[in-house]
């Protein structure tokens, strides 16, 4: 294979690592938002400018070569560097403005979404902020398909997450039951699942499998299957009725936190019930990211990374 001058062009690498990441020249196109031509001609440049073969190309994927193993790890530092040089000149450049299109999860948005955008906001006043509130299965398909710069979220464990977007991991949290001041299960010293079964309840309607999962957690312990839930497709009317009715919610520790210091809704922690989150940051793995979602994604970080790692340490009532 005659050599030509290797250029380390960063759109290039990029197609070439999201090859070498998903074994496949298809799912990598539809990763990169390209057609499957153009993920083939960047591969195939790169073969003929290093005069190697990077992927063994079969109807089973993209299986990647010795020197593609090493292509990829210069690759990776080769784009961080570039990503460090764009940050750099823009920021002494002054260009940390424009829009920021960002996706909220709901609880997230509840427990943390004020004060993120009041704090960045004093900090970085150039930058608009273009906010939605979604559940995370709606936010990772608006991420991939560039819908959103960035999403903060909490997804259910069982939520698959689109191998095109990079995770940063916040914080861990917990499902607990909340309440209004008024509900019966507030008198009760040490409240059990047992005292449950006879609850009313409110499960969001949007979340597939919710209902399911809490009605197995019965059948494991062998207590009968709680009433039908109410099914209601607003967090903000479900958390209207509860303080009003004796129903049930179940949210991550610190979602109504609001509530609880207002005395509209009581927290209750059941073991079997503590679920557990993870609250993330998303962006899309392959693709360029703007100085104001690098500035965003740090300033987040640096807020509730090491906020939540203290009061992981401190909170004593951790379920289980």
């Amino acid at each position: 294979m005659k050599r030509q001058e290797f250029v380390a062009d960063p759109k290039v690498l990029t197609r070439f690592l999201s090859v070498y990441e998903l074994r496949s020249f298809s799912r990598s196109a539809e990763a990169c938002h390209v057609t499957q031509q153009a993920i083939s001609k960047a591969v195939a440049g790169l073969e003929k400018s290093l005069g190697v073969t990077l992927f063994e190309r079969g109807a089973h994927g993209a299986t990647p070569t010795l020197f593609a193993d090493v292509l990829a790890r210069r690759a990776r530092l080769i784009l961080s560097e570039a990503r460090l040089i764009a940050e750099e000149i823009a920021a002494l450049r002054g260009l940390k403005a424009g829009d920021l299109r960002v996706g909220f999860g709901q609880t997230v948005a509840l427990r943390h979404g004020a004060e993120i955008l009041k704090r960045f906001s004093e900090q970085h006043p150039d930058i608009k902020l273009q906010i939605d509130v979604e559940l995370s299965g709606a936010l990772f398909k608006g991420l991939a398909a560039g819908d959103y710069d960035i999403v903060i979220t909490a997804p259910a464990p069982s939520l698959p997450v689109d191998q095109s977007l990079a995770i940063t991991q916040l914080y861990n949290d917990f499902d607990c039951i909340y309440v209004r001041r008024e509900h019966p299960l507030t008198r009760v010293e040490r409240p059990k699942l047992s005292d449950l079964c006879d609850a009313r309840w409110i499960v969001g309607r949007k979340i597939p499998g919710r209902w399911e999962t809490i009605v197995d957690v019965f059948a494991k312990h062998d207590l009968p299957s709680p009433k039908e839930p109410l099914n209601v497709n607003s967090l903000e009317f479900a958390v209207s009725l509860a303080t009003s009715e004796d129903l049930i919610l179940l949210l991550p520790t610190g979602a109504l936190f609001r509530e609880e210091q207002t005395g509209a809704l009581s927290r209750i922690e059941i073991p079997e019930l503590a679920f557990e989150h993870q609250a993330i940051i998303a962006v899309p793995r392959y693709s360029y990211m703007l100085p104001a979602a690098s500035a965003f994604k740090r300033f987040v970080e640096d807020l509730l990374g090491t906020r939540e790692e203290k009061r992981e340490l401190s909170h004593s009532s951790r379920p289980g």
